[in-house]
């Protein structure tokens, strides 16, 4: 189970379940078809989820110190679906496959956004991801673009007009927080290259190789949080990693199997 606190809008955090806790239920339908002509492979997946007793947190700030997880938490129901499209090419010298997969994820709980529906927390409406690989001679080479929608946080923003009556650093007083996961982060993509090259020297057979991480240096937003820094509200984002290159050489004695 995981939950986003006051002040950090998009931070996860996990506890153990116990027996207080009744398991969640899901009934899953999934349809599609295939073709595959020669060397390649069209397929189409469309699904629907029925979700059962998923739980939200109710307050990060009484997890532990013995309290059951039952009263911890709120259980409701949920509705996950989708359709992915694929295109594969099996051989060659160049081959590959891309992806796009359309999907929404719901929660409907008791307690939580007024009991109206939202997004859940790990919901991506859209993610798309490309690989083509290249395979001639000595020589091999791959490249990889994923691309997804950004993640759902629940916005906080400052009262209009503050009551001066809350006392100074009452967070929750001073502060309205948006409906559940309203909110959307950036768009996450980003492209991985890597090339190798195979040589033979005597009875050495050794492969020298590079690799790029985020080749075009994009900045990923996977966190914002939200912090008060006096009278003012700000943000935060937390980033992943940016361009790393990478270097290597693989050295085997002898005939390779």
């Amino acid at each position: 189970m995981s939950s986003g606190s006051v002040l950090n809008t998009t931070q996860q955090y996990w506890a153990l379940s116990d027996n207080t806790v009744q398991p969640g239920f899901a009934q899953h339908f999934i349809a599609g078809a295939h073709w595959e002509p020669a060397g390649l492979l069209f397929s189409v997946e469309a699904y629907y989820k029925n979700l059962d007793q998923v739980k939200e947190y109710t307050q990060n700030d009484i997890i532990g110190g013995g309290i059951p997880i039952s009263r911890t938490v709120l259980a409701g129901t949920g509705v996950a679906q989708g359709v992915e499209i694929m295109a594969l090419k099996k051989h060659g010298w160049l081959s590959g496959w891309c992806s796009f997969t359309r999907g929404r994820i719901e929660y409907t709980i008791p307690g939580i956004n007024k009991g109206i529906a939202y997004s859940a927390s790990h919901n991506r409406q859209n993610e798309f991801k490309i690989v083509v690989l290249a395979d001639h001679k000595d020589w091999n080479v791959g490249l990889t673009w994923i691309y997804t929608s950004g993640a759902n946080y629940t916005p906080i923003w400052r009262k209009p007009q503050g009551n001066p009556n809350n006392p100074v650093g009452d967070i929750r007083k001073d502060y309205v927080i948006g409906e559940k996961n309203s909110a959307q982060l950036p768009d996450y993509h980003r492209l991985d290259f890597n090339a190798s090259r195979h040589f033979r020297l005597g009875p050495l057979q050794m492969d020298f190789g590079i690799s790029i991480y985020n080749a075009y240096n994009h900045e990923n937003v996977i966190r914002r949080t939200v912090f008060q820094d006096r009278d003012e509200l700000k943000l935060k984002d937390t980033k992943m990693l940016g361009i790393i290159p990478g270097i290597y050489l693989k050295i085997n004695y002898g005939q390779t199997p």
